[in-house]
């Protein structure tokens, strides 16, 4: 059974597609990148997984369409774009909200609950913020506070809207490793949107490429990452380097004069 089965999805805003027909399949352990330039629509294919989108067609997780909102909470953890920062808030209330879908009504936060939290604040260094204001940490900082809710939601989909914005490359790297890891020792299915080719060659099983709404290409990093396809789909001139180590690595080089490239429309 796949973690993640979407049939015919699409989303429109005031009679305008913005996600057009979209079929997608996600297994349970398997990271599935979504690459595209701005406006191709990963942001809202995310949101309509989640359920924070309306959309037609069919969104089905672990084989159920229909889901109650509290379900949903322990099925899919989403990481958007740009979260909403709740004023005068400790990071550690703020992870615990993480640990909400797992709480009974009307109960406190159980040891299991602070442990889970603890846990993921030591991996995504986070212990020394851990009782700061939220709205007071560097976008960076932010941005790990905002994983860390996620993970300590404890659920099977992970999705990840570019999750390494404002991340130094330093902890950019600390961060990926960590998802790596989860989604490898709990089988997590991991859709992200990312903005950063060589990062999405280096990490995910498979590349996702929108554009227009739609998906234009899906398969293997090696597959879907040429320098045609970034060529046509992007508008922009690189040359890709296919390093042992490194794995695949996509590198801008100035634009010729001569250049045949055009953007699709």
């Amino acid at each position: 059974m796949n973690a993640v089965e979407l049939r015919d999805v699409t989303v429109a805003y005031n009679g305008t597609s913005v996600v057009t027909s979209v079929d997608l399949d996600v297994r349970s352990g398997e990271w599935v990148g979504l690459v595209g330039p701005n406006g191709a629509g990963k942001s809202t294919l995310l949101g309509a997984i989640a359920g924070t989108v309306r959309s037609e067609g069919s969104v089905a997780l672990f084989g159920e369409s229909h889901h109650k909102r509290r379900e949903l909470a322990k099925t899919v953890a989403l990481v958007p774009q740009h979260p909403l920062i709740p004023t005068a808030m400790k990071v550690i209330d703020y992870v615990l909200l993480g640990r909400t879908p797992h709480i009974a009504i009307l109960a406190t936060e159980s040891s299991e609950d602070l442990a889970a939290v603890a846990d993921v604040l030591h991996r995504l260094d986070l212990v020394d913020l851990a009782h700061r204001r939220i709205d007071t940490l560097s976008g960076g900082e932010a941005q790990r506070a905002f994983l860390a809710r996620a993970l300590a939601q404890e659920a099977p989909v992970l999705l990840l809207d570019e999750p390494s914005a404002a991340l130094d490359i330093g902890h950019q790297q600390d961060v990926f490793d960590l998802i790596d890891r989860s989604r490898t020792e709990q089988s997590l299915a991991v859709i992200s949107a990312v903005h950063d080719l060589t990062i999405a060659a280096r990490f995910c099983d498979r590349v996702v490429l929108m554009h227009g709404g739609g998906i234009v290409a899906d398969g293997p990093p090696l597959e879907v990452i040429t320098a045609g396809n970034v060529g046509r789909f992007f508008n922009a001139e690189v040359k890709i380097i296919h390093d042992d180590e490194a794995g695949l690595v996509v590198v801008p080089v100035q634009k010729t004069a001569a250049s045949n490239i055009r953007p699709i429309v």
